[in-house]
C-alpha cells in the first residue's frame, strides 16, 4: 500500500513524536530506504535504527499496524511509492513549463460558475447539518483537503479528517446510517480501496463523491457527486481542487456566519 512515506512524515512533525524514539525510528527507516525490500527481518530493521526488536514492533503498532509483518509490507513498497511519485510528475520529461501551464489553464476552462457554486453550496449546507461527518482522502488531494478542513474547524463545526489508510479502513467498517462520508479522489484510484469504500456503501451511511472523473467504478453508488469540472490528465486534478476548495471556503463561511451559534455570539 502506497502512502507509508506519508506515515514517517507524520511522525517526524507530529509534535507528540518529537524527540520520541518513534521519531528517531522514522527517521532512521528513511535514511536507510535500501532495507526496504521483501528479505528485510525484524532484526535487521531494529540495527539499522539503533534500537531493540521489541521497540520496532511497538513502532509498527504505534502506526496501527497488527505486527511487524504487516508493517514491512508498506515499508517494501516503498520503491513502488517512489515510481508511482515519478509517474505523477513525467510531464516535465517531454514537455516545456509553458506546455504545462497551458494545461492546467484548460483545465479550468470545464469548470462552470454557475454549478460550482450550486455544489459548493450543497456541500456547506451538508456538513454543517450533519453530526458525525468524515473526509476521507490521501496523497496530494489530503495536503489540499487539510486547508479546507482546518477552515470548517475555525466556523465551531467539528468534522473528521482521515488520511491514514488504516484509520479510514477502522472507521468505515464501523459505519453506521446515521455517518456521512466525504471521499475526495480525483481519479477514482482510492474510490478503488474496496476494504474502505464498500462498508461505506454498505453501511447506508451517506455518501459524497469529490472527483475530475466521475466515470470511475463506485461512483454511482454515492449519493452525490461534485465533479471538478470535466475530466482532464490527472496531473491537472490537484489544480481544480484546489481551486474548488478555496470557492468552497469562502461559501462555507458565509453559510456559517449565518447559521453558526458560535459566530452570532461573536
Amino acid at each position: 500500500m502506497s502512502g507509508f512515506i506519508f506515515k514517517l512524515q507524520n511522525v517526524l512533525t507530529s509534535q507528540s513524536h518529537a524527540n520520541s524514539s518513534d521519531a528517531q525510528i522514522a527517521k532512521l527507516m528513511l535514511q536507510n530506504l535500501h532495507y526496504a525490500n521483501k528479505n528485510v527481518t525484524i532484526t535487521q530493521l531494529a540495527k539499522a535504527c539503533y534500537t531493540s526488536v521489541s521497540s520496532i514492533s511497538r513502532f509498527a503498532t504505534n502506526l496501527g499496524y497488527d505486527s511487524f509483518n504487516e508493517m514491512k509490507q508498506d515499508f517494501i513498497g516503498i520503491p513502488a511509492e517512489y515510481d508511482d511519485l515519478q509517474v505523477d510528475n513525467s510531464f516535465f520529461n517531454t514537455k516545456s513549463l509553458s506546455q504545462y501551464k497551458e494545461e492546467i489553464i484548460n483545465s479550468f476552462e470545464g469548470f462552470n460558475e454557475i454549478d460550482i457554486k450550486d455544489h459548493a453550496l450543497w456541500l456547506a449546507e451538508f456538513i454543517f447539518n450533519q453530526e458525525n461527518v468524515y473526509i476521507f482522502s490521501t496523497h496530494i488531494p489530503s495536503n489540499i483537503i487539510s486547508i479546507l478542513h482546518r477552515a470548517i474547524l475555525a466556523t465551531g463545526k467539528y468534522v473528521e479528517f482521515v488520511q491514514d489508510k488504516h484509520e479510514q479502513i477502522k472507521i468505515a467498517e464501523n459505519a453506521t446510517s446515521a455517518d456521512s462520508f466525504i471521499f475526495v479522489s480525483l481519479d477514482g484510484t482510492f474510490v478503488m480501496a474496496k476494504e474502505i469504500t464498500i462498508p461505506v456503501i454498505m453501511s447506508g451511511a451517506k455518501k459524497v463523491l469529490i472527483t475530475q472523473n466521475t466515470d470511475m467504478k463506485f461512483a454511482s453508488n454515492f449519493d452525490y457527486l461534485i465533479p471538478l469540472g470535466s475530466k482532464s490528465p490527472i496531473y491537472t486534478g490537484k489544480y481544480k481542487l484546489l481551486l474548488f476548495v478555496d470557492y468552497f471556503i469562502n461559501v462555507f463561511f458565509t453559510y456559517a456566519n449565518e447559521h453558526s451559534e458560535l459566530l452570532n455570539k461573536k
